[in-house]
C-alpha cells in the first residue's frame, strides 16, 4: 500500500483515529473507538465517528494511487464481535503508517 493517502494533508481527528488504531494490538469496539475521539469530536461521538471514517474515505477514494474506490476499507478492518463492530488496522495501513514518522 502507497502512503500516499497519508501524507496528504489529514484533519487532526483523523490522525487521531488512525494513531488509537496503530497503537491497538487487537481490534477496538466501535463505541469505544468513539471515546477515545471524543475530545476530537464535538457532538455525539458515536455520529461523529462515522463523520470521520467517512471523510476517512472519501480522502482514501480521492487518491490516484488507490485502485477503485475502496474508501476506509483499505486501511481499516471492520468485523463484528460478539454482536458490536470492531475496527483494527490493515497490516498494509500499518506498514503505510510507519513510513510516514509524524504518525507514530
Amino acid at each position: 500500500m502507497q502512503s500516499s493517502v497519508l501524507t496528504r494533508v489529514l484533519c487532526r481527528t483523523e490522525i487521531t483515529l488512525l494513531k488509537v488504531l496503530y497503537e491497538r494490538d487487537e481490534p477496538i469496539g466501535r463505541e469505544e473507538l468513539a471515546q477515545q475521539l471524543r475530545g476530537e469530536l464535538h457532538q455525539d461521538p458515536e455520529q461523529s465517528l462515522t463523520g470521520v471514517l467517512g471523510a476517512f474515505g472519501k480522502r482514501i477514494n480521492a487518491t490516484n494511487d488507490i485502485p477503485g474506490s475502496p474508501g476506509t476499507d483499505a486501511f481499516i478492518k471492520r468485523e463484528r464481535i460478539e454482536g458490536e463492530t470492531h475496527y483494527s488496522l490493515r497490516p498494509e495501513a500499518r506498514e503505510a503508517i510507519e513510513n510516514v514518522p509524524t504518525l507514530i
